[in-house]
């Protein structure tokens, strides 16, 4: 089971579905390195809706290709 997916471009990331640190589905710690976050700043983002997670049991995973669509659709161009 997922939460429903932000919406973002991820079809224009040549990072999307990359994996990072060789894997595919990180732990929230890793996703809050990753991000170079804390772990309550990661769970903030899954309250507000910014980032999706996929649910296995108890446990909660974010994949890598979510972690590059939350960095693509935060990054601005410069002017």
């Amino acid at each position: 089971m997922t939460n429903p997916q932000p919406s973002g471009r991820i079809e224009n990331n040549p990072y999307a579905g990359r994996p990072i640190n060789g894997r595919l589905l990180l732990t929230i710690s890793e996703a809050a390195k990753a991000l170079r976050i804390s772990r309550s700043s990661l769970y903030r983002l899954f309250v507000g809706g910014e980032l999706a997670w996929v649910q296995i049991g108890g446990s909660r995973r974010v994949t890598s290709a979510e972690i590059h669509r939350f960095i693509a659709a935060h990054t601005e161009a410069a002017s």
